[in-house]
């Protein structure tokens, strides 16, 4: 039997007791039968405030329930709203730093490219001295003319 039937029924047993003294009162019943009467009023009506208090407490749980819940839900709706900022921000953050990293890393190439061949040409040009003291410079390349049959 559910709450709902089990309410009903005790409310029902409970006007009955209050009805059955009222007539009690009015036929003149015995001391014993009026006073039984009596105790199982208060019995049933004692049961029927502990369900309204039960109600009351019941509505009272699911409306903190209900405000929990939505205060939760509002917590994370904040929290998703920071992680899609932080995100965006860390996505503007990172492809910045990636553009100064690829400027830095082409940067640093040319650097390196470049000390390469300037220490490749002072190597040739240190070489070509050495042949000039040594009197061993040929020159450039003879231009070689001759009749071409």
């Amino acid at each position: 039997m559910n709450e709902r039937k089990t309410r009903w029924i005790i409310g029902s047993v409970a006007a009955a007791l209050w009805a059955t003294i009222v007539v009690a009162t009015a036929i003149e019943l015995s001391l014993r039968w009026y006073l039984a009467i009596w105790l199982a009023a208060l019995v049933a009506s004692c049961m029927v405030l502990a369900f309204l208090v039960d109600g009351m407490a019941k509505v009272r749980e699911e409306r903190s329930a209900a405000a929990l819940r939505a205060a939760i839900n509002d917590g994370v709706q904040d929290l998703c709203t920071a992680i899609d900022q932080h995100g965006t921000r860390m996505e503007v953050t990172s492809r910045e730093h990636g553009d100064k990293l690829a400027k830095s890393v082409l940067s640093a190439e040319r650097w390196l490219t470049n000390g390469w061949r300037a220490e490749k040409l002072a190597q040739m040009d240190a070489a070509a001295a050495k042949a000039a003291q040594l009197g061993d410079e040929t020159g450039p390349l003879p231009i070689v003319r001759g009749r071409c049959r």
